[in-house]
């Protein structure tokens, strides 16, 4: 009987390392992951839009604070916006934008994510829609103003996108779109 207790202690000490093992590993290569695409492969684009809207702008100028403000700079930016209607009939004008921000490591677009959007909520006096929840990515925050299109920023490992159109569930779809193209490198 002692003999089957020690055999069956050995033998669960043994799975347990060896899964501890595999478990460690398998959380070193998610943090050793980050994105290497351009961020150009991940952007919105007129095809992902329904019908009406036109390209207004593309490219690195006229970015927010997430290419600007960081200590440590993005190594990419992109910024792209579209729009629909006139500008002078706000009922039926949308305006969208979508930035990205690809950093050289995870940690420094972490810590961007999180300075950037300190500083421009407190600067900018923003508001967060909704502290409790984290949508979409690695981490998400969405903000607002009066006056002011809803913002969702989030960051998927080393990428950080802000993104904002008239309707807030419509600007959620389009992040799914970026979210899913960027997983997608990953395959």
């Amino acid at each position: 009987m002692k003999r089957k207790i020690v055999t069956i202690s050995i033998i669960i000490l043994i799975l347990s390392v060896v899964l501890s093992g595999c478990i460690e590993n398998n959380n070193q290569k998610q943090k050793g992951d980050f994105i290497t695409d351009t961020v150009a492969n991940f952007k919105i684009t007129i095809e992902d839009l329904p019908e009406s809207y036109i390209k207004k702008y593309e490219g690195e100028d006229f970015t927010s604070q997430f290419s600007h403000y960081p200590e440590e700079k993005p190594i990419e930016s992109l910024k792209i916006e579209f729009s629909k209607g006139n500008s002078s009939n706000q009922d039926e004008y949308d305006y969208i934008t979508c930035e990205l921000n690809k950093f050289d490591s995870i940690e420094n677009a972490e810590i961007a994510f999180t300075s950037t959007l300190d500083y421009i909520i407190t600067t900018g006096n923003f508001e967060v829609i909704n502290e409790t929840i984290n949508i979409i990515g690695n981490e998400s925050k969405a903000i607002t103003k009066e006056d002011y299109y809803d913002f969702l920023a989030f960051r998927i490992l080393n990428v950080i996108i802000l993104i904002s159109s008239k309707d807030f569930s419509f600007t959620f779809e389009l992040a799914e779109i970026i979210e899913e193209r960027i997983y997608e490198s990953f395959d």
